[in-house]
Protein backbone atom coordinates (compact mmCIF):
# COMPACT_ATOMS: atom_id res chain seq x y z
CA UNK A 1 0.00 0.00 0.00
CA UNK A 2 2.98 2.16 0.91
CA UNK A 3 4.32 1.46 -2.29
CA UNK A 4 1.17 2.73 -4.28
CA UNK A 5 1.07 5.73 -2.60
CA UNK A 6 5.04 6.76 -3.39
CA UNK A 7 3.88 5.75 -7.62
CA UNK A 8 0.90 7.82 -7.18
CA UNK A 9 2.94 10.83 -5.36
CA UNK A 10 5.71 10.04 -8.00
CA UNK A 11 3.48 10.30 -11.12
CA UNK A 12 1.27 13.60 -9.75
CA UNK A 13 3.00 15.61 -7.38
CA UNK A 14 1.71 17.10 -4.11
CA UNK A 15 -0.91 19.12 -6.47
CA UNK A 16 -2.38 15.54 -8.59
CA UNK A 17 -2.48 14.20 -4.92
CA UNK A 18 -4.51 16.36 -3.57
CA UNK A 19 -6.68 16.41 -6.54
CA UNK A 20 -7.46 12.84 -6.04
CA UNK A 21 -7.87 12.98 -3.03
CA UNK A 22 -10.53 15.62 -3.35
CA UNK A 23 -11.88 13.79 -6.14
CA UNK A 24 -12.30 10.68 -4.04
CA UNK A 25 -14.35 13.00 -1.72
CA UNK A 26 -16.84 14.55 -3.81
CA UNK A 27 -17.05 11.20 -4.86
CA UNK A 28 -17.99 9.78 -1.25
CA UNK A 29 -20.47 12.81 -0.78
CA UNK A 30 -21.60 11.85 -4.20
CA UNK A 31 -22.78 8.60 -2.80
CA UNK A 32 -23.70 9.86 0.39
CA UNK A 33 -25.89 12.38 -1.52
CA UNK A 34 -27.55 10.07 -3.51
CA UNK A 35 -28.22 7.77 -0.60
CA UNK A 36 -29.71 11.08 1.27
CA UNK A 37 -31.92 11.64 -1.64
CA UNK A 38 -32.99 7.71 -2.03
CA UNK A 39 -34.12 7.85 1.87
CA UNK A 40 -35.85 11.21 1.14
CA UNK A 41 -37.59 9.53 -1.87
CA UNK A 42 -38.49 6.56 0.53
CA UNK A 43 -39.85 9.18 3.10
CA UNK A 44 -41.94 10.82 0.67
CA UNK A 45 -43.72 7.67 -0.08
CA UNK A 46 -43.84 6.12 3.34
CA UNK A 47 -45.68 9.52 3.70
CA UNK A 48 -47.88 9.84 0.95
CA UNK A 49 -48.76 6.21 2.33
CA UNK A 50 -49.21 7.43 5.74
CA UNK A 51 -51.41 9.99 4.35
CA UNK A 52 -53.65 7.64 2.70
CA UNK A 53 -53.89 5.52 4.96
CA UNK A 54 -55.11 8.13 7.09
CA UNK A 55 -57.58 9.80 4.41
CA UNK A 56 -59.19 6.10 4.33
CA UNK A 57 -59.24 5.84 8.25
CA UNK A 58 -61.37 8.92 8.06
CA UNK A 59 -63.88 7.87 5.34
CA UNK A 60 -63.93 4.70 7.31
CA UNK A 61 -64.88 6.57 10.69
CA UNK A 62 -67.61 8.55 8.49
CA UNK A 63 -68.63 5.73 7.19
CA UNK A 64 -69.11 4.32 10.46
CA UNK A 65 -70.39 7.46 12.13
CA UNK A 66 -73.47 7.52 8.93
CA UNK A 67 -74.40 3.93 8.91
CA UNK A 68 -74.44 4.32 13.43
CA UNK A 69 -76.62 7.00 12.80
CA UNK A 70 -78.75 5.33 10.30
CA UNK A 71 -79.24 2.41 12.48
CA UNK A 72 -80.17 4.55 15.33
CA UNK A 73 -82.67 6.20 13.76
CA UNK A 74 -84.49 2.91 12.50
CA UNK A 75 -83.82 1.04 16.04
CA UNK A 76 -86.09 4.61 17.34
CA UNK A 77 -88.32 3.69 14.83
CA UNK A 78 -88.75 0.59 15.47
CA UNK A 79 -89.44 1.48 19.13
CA UNK A 80 -91.42 3.78 18.86
CA UNK A 81 -94.06 1.86 16.77
CA UNK A 82 -93.36 -0.71 18.85
CA UNK A 83 -94.58 1.32 21.71
CA UNK A 84 -97.55 2.49 19.88
CA UNK A 85 -98.46 -0.98 19.25
CA UNK A 86 -98.58 -2.14 23.23
CA UNK A 87 -100.29 1.15 23.76
CA UNK A 88 -103.26 0.28 21.55
CA UNK A 89 -103.26 -3.19 22.63
CA UNK A 90 -103.13 -2.79 26.19
CA UNK A 91 -105.53 0.22 25.78
CA UNK A 92 -108.02 -2.34 23.52
CA UNK A 93 -107.89 -4.60 25.97
CA UNK A 94 -108.59 -2.75 28.83
CA UNK A 95 -111.95 -0.69 27.12
CA UNK A 96 -113.08 -4.07 26.14
CA UNK A 97 -113.12 -5.36 29.92
CA UNK A 98 -114.14 -2.43 31.11
CA UNK A 99 -117.05 -2.18 28.48
CA UNK A 100 -118.12 -5.54 29.59
CA UNK A 101 -117.65 -4.65 33.71
CA UNK A 102 -119.70 -1.73 33.39
CA UNK A 103 -122.41 -3.86 31.22
CA UNK A 104 -122.15 -6.56 33.67
CA UNK A 105 -123.02 -3.59 36.72
CA UNK A 106 -125.78 -2.20 34.58
CA UNK A 107 -127.52 -6.19 34.55
CA UNK A 108 -127.21 -5.77 37.83
CA UNK A 109 -128.61 -2.50 38.83
CA UNK A 110 -131.50 -2.94 36.25
CA UNK A 111 -132.13 -6.61 38.19
CA UNK A 112 -131.59 -4.79 42.07
CA UNK A 113 -133.94 -2.43 40.42
CA UNK A 114 -136.54 -5.14 39.04
CA UNK A 115 -136.28 -6.88 42.90
CA UNK A 116 -136.67 -3.59 44.65
CA UNK A 117 -140.38 -2.86 44.99
CA UNK A 118 -141.10 -6.76 45.46
CA UNK A 119 -138.73 -6.62 48.51
CA UNK A 120 -141.09 -5.93 51.50
CA UNK A 121 -138.16 -4.43 53.63
CA UNK A 122 -136.95 -2.20 51.07
CA UNK A 123 -137.12 1.69 52.06
CA UNK A 124 -139.19 4.29 50.74
CA UNK A 125 -135.74 5.90 49.74
CA UNK A 126 -135.00 3.93 46.68
CA UNK A 127 -131.46 4.82 46.21
CA UNK A 128 -130.60 4.17 50.28
CA UNK A 129 -130.10 0.08 50.78
CA UNK A 130 -132.32 -1.66 53.10
CA UNK A 131 -131.00 -3.46 56.02
CA UNK A 132 -129.68 -6.69 55.33
CA UNK A 133 -130.73 -9.93 56.62
CA UNK A 134 -128.34 -12.07 59.04
CA UNK A 135 -125.72 -13.98 56.91
CA UNK A 136 -126.49 -17.19 57.23
CA UNK A 137 -122.87 -18.61 55.54
CA UNK A 138 -119.52 -17.24 54.28
CA UNK A 139 -119.92 -14.86 51.45
CA UNK A 140 -120.53 -16.45 47.75
CA UNK A 141 -117.02 -16.31 45.05
CA UNK A 142 -116.94 -13.39 42.77
CA UNK A 143 -118.46 -13.66 39.04
CA UNK A 144 -116.22 -14.32 36.32
CA UNK A 145 -116.41 -10.67 35.81
CA UNK A 146 -115.69 -10.12 39.55
CA UNK A 147 -118.99 -8.03 40.41
CA UNK A 148 -121.04 -10.78 43.06
CA UNK A 149 -124.69 -11.19 42.05
CA UNK A 150 -126.10 -10.29 45.69
CA UNK A 151 -125.15 -6.90 46.52
CA UNK A 152 -127.20 -3.64 47.37
CA UNK A 153 -127.44 -0.71 45.60
CA UNK A 154 -124.93 1.55 47.13
CA UNK A 155 -122.67 -1.78 47.14
CA UNK A 156 -122.65 -2.01 44.02
CA UNK A 157 -121.51 1.28 42.79
CA UNK A 158 -118.80 1.17 45.08
CA UNK A 159 -117.97 -2.49 44.00
CA UNK A 160 -117.59 -1.31 39.97
CA UNK A 161 -115.21 1.65 40.94
CA UNK A 162 -113.23 -0.92 43.21
CA UNK A 163 -113.47 -3.41 40.06
CA UNK A 164 -112.86 -0.29 37.43
CA UNK A 165 -109.46 0.93 39.56
CA UNK A 166 -108.29 -2.96 39.79
CA UNK A 167 -108.35 -3.38 36.40
CA UNK A 168 -106.71 -0.05 35.80
CA UNK A 169 -103.44 -1.06 37.48
CA UNK A 170 -103.76 -4.46 36.19
CA UNK A 171 -103.73 -3.42 32.64
CA UNK A 172 -101.25 -0.42 33.92
CA UNK A 173 -99.04 -3.13 34.95
CA UNK A 174 -99.18 -5.09 31.72
CA UNK A 175 -98.39 -1.81 30.15
CA UNK A 176 -95.01 -1.38 32.18
CA UNK A 177 -93.93 -5.22 31.33
CA UNK A 178 -93.89 -4.72 28.06
CA UNK A 179 -92.90 -1.37 27.65
CA UNK A 180 -89.71 -2.68 29.26
CA UNK A 181 -89.35 -5.49 27.83
CA UNK A 182 -88.69 -3.69 24.58
CA UNK A 183 -84.98 -3.61 23.52
CA UNK A 184 -83.85 0.24 22.98
CA UNK A 185 -80.02 -0.64 22.43
CA UNK A 186 -80.69 -2.84 18.92
CA UNK A 187 -82.68 -4.76 17.06
CA UNK A 188 -85.58 -6.41 18.25
CA UNK A 189 -85.00 -10.11 20.06
CA UNK A 190 -85.81 -12.74 17.92
CA UNK A 191 -90.03 -14.06 18.15
CA UNK A 192 -90.05 -16.69 20.90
Amino acid sequence: MIGAAKAVWAFLGWRGTGALIALAAVTILNFQLAGARLETARARVELADERTAHRITVANVRLAAAQAKIADAENAKRVIAEQSRINQEVSRDYQTRLAGVRARADALRLQLQRAAPTDPSSAADPRMPAAGTAAGGPDGAAAQDRLPLAIGLMDLEDRLIATEQAMQLEALQAWVRAQAAIENNGPAPPAR
